[in-house]
């Protein structure tokens, strides 16, 4: 009698069995999605890091033209007098 009364829960055909599967499928996908944006994520860091340091170096390199500017002027004004 027991398993006559729990004989639905295996059949894989059954109504709500097929629910099931299709909400797993539509899990599974929303997985996949998920770890394809994770993915995206992980290498806009590295773009942004990779950017952080361009920037960095720019910023350096503008420093050294100021001074280099700097001494310019000063070389034309000993010049001048």
């Amino acid at each position: 009698m027991f398993s006559e009364s729990t004989a639905f829960l295996y059949n894989d055909k059954a109504l709500w069995a097929v629910r099931v599967l299709e909400v797993k499928k539509g899990v599974d996908r929303v997985d996949a999605k998920v770890d394809e944006v994770k993915a995206e994520v992980a290498k806009f860091k590295i773009e942004v890091a990779e950017l952080k340091t361009d920037v960095a170096e720019l910023k350096m390199d503008v420093t050294e033209l100021k001074i280099d500017i700097t001494e310019l002027k000063t070389d034309i004004a000993k010049i001048k007098t």
